[in-house]
């Protein structure tokens, strides 16, 4: 299935988080810790998007019920990671990065391997479920 723009939306999501991790090796001015978390923040905002249109959507159009409950899990544990990112956010001021950078670089590759986690997710879970709901609509019509 992978659609172009999911990947895009995926990878973005990845490079941006990487990116976090990578400020706490650097003499980080508060700007561009600002600019690297609006960055993440609307990377991950882009891939929910495509989540919604590309997966979430079909799984709600299905008439299976299983479809459905997989959509509101796959919402809510979305809305859980915009959390953590915000947590990480607030935990993290530049003041706290530059006296911690280790404690910082540890917490950043936290939010990379749930973000790898969630992916996985979307790869494993998600995508193949749309396709059998689209399958089965196909076969309905």
């Amino acid at each position: 299935m992978p659609n172009t723009s999911l990947v895009k939306a995926t990878q973005d999501v990845l490079a941006a988080i990487h990116a976090l991790a990578a400020l706490a090796k650097t003499n980080t001015a508060a700007a561009t810790l600002a600019a690297a978390r609006n960055h993440a923040d609307e990377a991950l905002r882009a891939l929910h998007l495509a989540k919604e249109i590309l997966l979430l959507a079909p799984l709600r159009e299905s008439d299976d019920p299983v479809h459905h409950a997989l959509a509101r899990r796959t919402v809510q544990q979305d809305l859980e990671w915009r959390e953590h990112l915000i947590a990480h956010h607030a935990a993290w001021p530049i003041r706290a990065l530059r006296a911690d950078p280790q404690g910082y670089r540890i917490a950043a590759q936290q939010l990379f391997r749930m973000a790898e986690r969630r992916i996985a997710h979307q790869d494993q879970l998600l995508e193949p479920m749309v396709r059998e709901a689209m399958t089965a609509h196909r076969r309905a019509a």
